[in-house]
């Protein structure tokens, strides 16, 4: 029995030391060799010496503020990370980066490039500005340029970042590209642009701008890179699955436009009308946050399919030159059934991958643009704002065009009789802010008008 008591206490000694050296060792590394870093970099710095402090309160206030601005950036990252893994648009993504990193990035615009044309062509596809600068975004948006004519070549081919600490010394003596000149319109006076980066191949740039030169440091620059990372992965995601979604949505409107010679210009002109109403909306404090550049941009995008229900109208009937019986307009209303049923099929099957928010504005669109703001259109007979803002936009831009326009059955009607024809309407079939807004810039919009006819007439 003594025995066995001498071999368990010499086994019990034995697992302590194990035990406590196990210990030790996560002790070292844990504690003391992070505590040693520190202690390394402090005297490296001039910190220490000679194991003497020579630092007063505040530097080390300054440091502790260093580390918790180190501890800030690395929680924002994380965040962002998780953020990006949500299921929301990738607008939603940047509207969150705008908001959420400015406190440690100095920025007052931001803004996306996409290579585009077989990497030919560079189009600003999204763009967000601080308040003082809101005019930037709805200018921006849609600008394109041969890739090989900017000075963003560069930064594609290495994939590294450039800085431009002010922006009129790197303008000088240079051609002025349309984008530049509108930052520095705007005051912008420094900037950084990062390559997106998906699958090692680039396929845009992201832009952090502000009004202040030499604004950005070694510092910005590191915490940018990370953060260029993680967006591309959501761009590479989301906005190229989208734009092929809607490329095929887009084909489909297509199949109804080859049918009809009127079509496509005229689809061309009301996408046109339909992102100058919503511009002019864009700067109305009533609208702030609900129309933003990217609600804008798919704006102009889906107009044109606000008719794709009639590729299961017949050609007897859609070809039919002069006035409807009352049998045949209720034949042709069936157009917005059969163009809501494509698109809610599409917005279920795409459910399950969680992008049938993607579809909410193209189906606005399609079952509600011959809604009338009295409640005496249809299909629903939806009166007000029950109807979705993005239908009542189109609703009035394909009437205005189809009153300016030439056809068969009716002559052109003049710009100002236009007008007073849509004034007339205002509270009966279209919603009077719009009517509102038309009015207000009328001679923005006439400008806009003669240029879409003398672009046609020059082809």
């Amino acid at each position: 029995m003594l025995l066995l008591f001498k071999v368990i206490a010499e086994v019990s000694f034995i697992s302590i030391v194990i035990y406590l050296l196990l210990n030790l060792r996560k002790f070292y590394v844990y504690v003391v060799e992070p505590i040693n870093a520190v202690y390394i970099s402090l005297k490296q710095r001039g910190l220490l010496r000679n194991n003497e402090t020579i630092m007063n309160k505040d530097e080390v206030d300054d440091l502790l503020g260093s580390f918790q601005a180190g501890f800030s950036r690395l929680d924002k990252v994380l965040d962002l990370i998780n953020q990006l893994n949500r299921n929301v648009s990738f607008e939603e993504n940047l509207i969150y980066i705008f908001d959420n990193f400015k406190p440690l990035i100095p920025f007052e615009h931001l803004g996306i490039a996409i290579l585009t044309d077989y990497d030919e062509m560079l189009e600003l596809r999204y763009a967000l500005s601080d308040k003082s600068l809101s005019h930037l975004p709805s200018k921006m948006i849609g600008l394109r340029q041969a890739i090989d004519q900017t000075t963003l070549n560069s930064v594609v081919k290495s994939k590294k970042v450039r800085v431009i600490h002010d922006l009129i010394e790197h303008t000088s003596g240079r051609p002025m590209s349309p984008y530049n000149q509108l930052l520095l319109q705007s005051g912008i006076r420094s900037s950084i642009a990062l390559p997106l980066v998906a699958n090692e191949l680039p396929i845009g740039i992201i832009f952090f701008s502000n009004t202040v030169p030499h604004s950005y440091t070694q510092e910005h620059i590191d915490f940018l890179t990370t953060l260029a990372d993680s967006i591309s992965l959501s761009f590479y995601q989301k906005i190229y699955v989208d734009d092929v979604l809607f490329s095929g949505i887009r084909a489909i409107a297509k199949l109804a436009e080859a049918r009809d010679s009127d079509t496509g210009d005229h689809l061309n002109r009301m996408k046109k009308y339909s992102r100058f109403i919503a511009e002019k909306l864009f700067e109305l404090d009533e609208y702030k946050g609900y129309i933003t550049p990217g609600y804008i941009r798919d704006l102009e995008s889906f107009a044109p399919i606000h008719d794709i229900g009639k590729v299961g109208i017949s050609d007897e009937l859609l070809l039919f030159k002069g006035r409807y019986s009352d049998e045949q307009r209720e034949d042709m209303k069936k157009h917005v059934e059969f163009g809501s049923a494509v698109l809610h099929e599409a917005a279920f099957s795409m459910a399950i991958h969680g992008k049938k928010q993607l579809f909410d504005m193209p189906i606005h669109i399609v079952t509600y643009h011959h809604e009338k703001w009295d409640g005496s259109g249809y299909p629903k007979g939806l009166k007000g704002e029950e109807i979705p803002l993005s239908a009542r936009i189109v609703s009035v831009a394909d009437v205005l065009d189809a009153l300016l326009s030439k056809r068969v059955y009716k002559d052109a009607i003049p710009f100002e009789e236009t007008i007073k024809i849509l004034v007339n309407l205002s509270g009966k079939e279209f919603d009077p802010k719009i009517i509102d807004i038309i009015i207000q810039n009328q001679e923005e919009l006439f400008t806009l008008y003669q240029h879409l006819m003398e672009t046609e007439n020059s082809k």
